[in-house]
Order: C-alpha cells, then structure tokens, then sequence
C-alpha cells in the first residue's frame, strides 16, 4: 500500500508540475502574442539574393510572390518552377536556399505567398484558407502571372494545394515535385479547441507557428546541417511573422473547415509526379509516401539520405536536382 501511494503521489506532482507549466507557458505565449506583431505589409518591390518580390490584388487583396531570374527561353508562359509552401508564417521565405540553388543551375522560380502567410494578405475567415480556397488562390494567382506547364513543386501542407490545383486546373503544371508531403493540415481536435479559446489561441499560435519557441526549434533543426547560413536564414524566415495579423490568420487556420477533393481525386490526377522524402522525417512515414506514390497514377519515390522534414532547406542543392530532373 505504502508504494501505491508513493506511486501515486508522484504521478500527482508529474500532473501538477506540468499543468504549472502548461500555465507558465501559455502566459508567455499570450504576453509576447501582444507585442510580436508590428510589420506592416510593404508593397514596394524589392530585389535582393533573395529574389525580387512583387505583389498582385485578388479579389482587392494583395498577394505577394517573389521571382528568381528571368521569365524562361521560348513560350514565355512555360518552364517556370512554381514553389508552393506549407502552413509556415514565413510563407515562400522558406524556399530562399532551394530557389538559389535551382537558379545557379539555370532555372527560373516562382514562388507565391499563399493567404495569411509570408508577405501576403492576413484578411480572411477560416473558409478561406481551406485547401480549396488556397488552391484556387494559387491558380488565380498563377494566371496573372501567365504561368502555365509549369514544374510544380510542393511542400508539406502546400502539396494538397498543389494537388487541388492540379485536379482542378491541370493546365498549370506540367510534372509536379512533392517535397514531405501532407494530405492534411497539421492541426488536431486540440489545435481546434484551442484556437476558440480568446487570448489563449493567439498565445498558442505564436509559440507553436507564429515564431516562437516550437516553431524556432522546428526551424533550427531543419538548418543544422546549413552551417553559417543557419543564422542569418533563420532571422529572414522570421520576418514574417512580425506582420500585423499573422496570429490572427493562424487562428482563422486552425479553424478552416476541410473542404477539397484529396484523397479521393488522386486517381484521377494524370500530372507526373516524383515524391522526395528525408530519411529523417519522423512526421511523415515511409507508408505514407508509398500510399500516395500508390494512389497517384504517375508517380515515384525517392528517399533523402540524412535529410528531415525540411530537406529543401537541409539539402537545397539535391533537392534542385531532383526538380530540374523531371523537367
């Protein structure tokens, strides 16, 4: 009995040190929440190693994208890569180090900053940042561009956009390139509680995707093997999350209703696809790539050695090579 107490009244305290940490860390989150974000959007176009970046309005909104080199040889519409990223504040940031390497191997890159992320447009309510809507986002966007036969390569959560796009337009990508690919978004039933919760969901944004302390350890982790660079890229991805709203749009996320075709349509996608996983990626299991590479009808699979969730960061240089592979 004695050790049944002990047993006890330590699991107890376990319990309690962590809901006094639960607590502790969702003040903090909620205190910094209030004074992270006071970027504006700047709309001047600016160039820089980064690329150039430009804006264009839908629907009276701005959206931002940003280019690396010059408009493709021949069809002045065809042999663009489009990057698409995930659920990430920092929004087409994230592919700096991969569209500098497909630009010293003479690609031209676009990369457009979906809603609520990057430099684009924090307006919205939770339907319109559903996979559907983000999709039909791209392809607006991407039409206004006159982008099309494009290399489509996705990232995380930004492959299901990719996807949608594909299904619905696929006039627009010619082969696509899925990087860790998510058929859903990366928020659970307690994402979802959270995000009704006032304050709270605003502090919970900002420590887990908004540029806290998880989304830094995610994003120090995905550029340890980037030496030097890690730094300074790290400081330039979070640019973004200054912007006024960006917790707001994180929130509007979480809530988003699932509305898109995915999985179902897969079959019915005829775009080439090559599927890159990183050895490393424990968020993504070697099953799941299979099941989609199986439910694709033209797709394969390659395997990153030493690369994890973030191999177009971690290994920028193979990953440009794979893409420019299928063109």
């Amino acid at each position: 009995m004695a050790v049944l107490r002990f047993l006890g009244n330590l699991l107890l305290a376990i319990i309690t040190l962590c809901l006094i940490a639960a607590v502790l860390l969702t003040g903090w989150g909620v205190a910094m929440a209030r004074t992270w974000e006071y970027e504006g959007l700047d709309y001047a176009a600016a160039e820089g190693d980064d690329g150039q970046v430009n804006w264009l309005w839908v629907d009276g909104q701005p959206i931002a994208y940003r280019t690396w080199g010059a408009r493709p040889e021949g069809d002045a519409n065809a042999g663009w890569v489009v990057l698409v990223h995930g659920v990430q504040a920092e929004g087409a940031e994230t592919w700096a180090p991969l569209a500098r390497s497909l630009l010293r191997q003479g690609a031209s890159v676009v990369a457009v900053d979906l809603r609520g992320m990057g430099r684009s447009t924090r307006e919205g309510s939770p339907a319109d940042y559903t996979v559907r809507a983000q999709a039909d986002l791209l392809a607006r966007a991407l039409n206004e561009l006159q982008v099309r036969q494009a290399t489509l390569v996705g990232f995380d959560w930004g492959c299901a956009v990719a996807l949608q796009m594909a299904y619905d337009q696929p006039q627009f990508a010619d082969q696509m390139v899925l990087v860790s690919p998510r058929m859903t978004r990366p928020w659970g039933p307690w994402h979802q509680y959270v995000a009704r919760i006032p304050y709270v969901n605003r502090g919970a944004a900002w420590l887990a995707h908004g540029g806290g302390p998880l989304w830094e350890f995610v994003h120090r982790r995905a550029l340890a093997s980037t030496g030097d660079m890690a730094g300074a890229h790290l400081k330039q991805m979070r640019v973004p999350t200054h912007v006024v709203g960006t917790l707001d749009a994180l929130v509007a996320m979480a809530l988003a209703p699932e509305d898109d075709d995915l999985p179902e349509a897969l079959a019915e996608i005829q775009t080439p696809a090559l599927i890159l996983v990183g050895e490393q990626n424990l968020h993504l299991p070697t099953s799941g790539a299979q099941a989609l590479r199986q439910a694709l009808p033209v797709a394969e699979q390659e395997t990153l050695a030493k690369a994890g969730p973030y191999p177009h960061l971690a290994t920028s240089a193979e990953v440009a090579r794979y893409i420019l592979s299928v063109r």
